[in-house]
């Protein structure tokens, strides 16, 4: 009886840290690559790390000859927020380091001068369908000191369990394909419902079966 007691609570631990740990989102801000105030990495990165993730330039930057990523927060056709920001060319593609799973929340985007139009986000299951949304910017430069906005834009609860994501600067006025991330708020690891769903069933049984031998002594 006191070993059931000890498994219940041992397993009831166990479910309220795995609740807690998908509920925790590890923002990647990219402040840990330690790029100085008005700089950016040079020589100009192909990938980069942050926060366990990595990212790398997409298939439309390479065929458009532009084989890199900015990472910093100088303001020229990029837009600011005071922060360190990562500004591809037309596209980019990231994942986490470790090849775990992820779920994704939100991020903010903005546009490059003079073109605040759409971004495309396509994440990439394990089973390698897709799931896309394509958001369009609202056009106003009204970020700090006049440069262009971040806006934040959100993902649903079907974001789950993701391999990649690849976002995709889709408006054809962009100076360079420019457009600028910051701010990504993914998931780490996180059990599908019925994982949950199991548990708690399981949980109930063994309570069941304990009160039932309580009884029966």
């Amino acid at each position: 009886m006191v070993i059931i007691k000890k498994f219940v609570g041992l397993a009831a631990c166990c479910l309220f840290l795995a609740i807690s740990q998908a509920s925790q989102a590890e923002k990647i801000d990219f402040e840990d690559l330690g790029v100085p105030p008005g700089a950016q990495i040079s020589p100009r990165p192909v990938s980069v790390t942050s926060e366990s993730f990595r990212f790398d330039f997409g298939a439309e930057s390479s065929a458009n000859g532009w084989d890199h990523l900015h990472v910093g927060s100088p303001t020229l056709f990029w837009a600011y927020n005071g922060t360190t920001v990562l500004t591809p060319h037309y596209d980019v593609n990231f994942r986490r380091s470790d090849s775990d799973l992820f779920s994704l929340g939100s991020m903010d985007l903005a546009g490059s001068s003079g073109a605040e139009g759409s971004i495309r986000v396509t994440g990439t299951f394990a089973d390698f369908s897709t799931i896309s949304r394509t958001f369009l910017l609202d056009g106003i430069v009204d970020g700090r000191g006049g440069e262009i906005d971040f806006e934040t834009v959100k993902f649903g609860f079907n974001w789950t369990n993701l391999v990649s994501v690849e976002i995709f600067n889709t408006d054809p006025n962009a100076f360079q394909g420019n457009f600028s991330v910051d701010n990504i708020n993914p998931v780490l690891n996180v059990p599908e419902p019925e994982t949950y769903a199991m548990l708690l069933v399981g949980l109930g049984l063994v309570g069941f079966v304990a009160r039932r031998r309580k009884e029966q002594q």
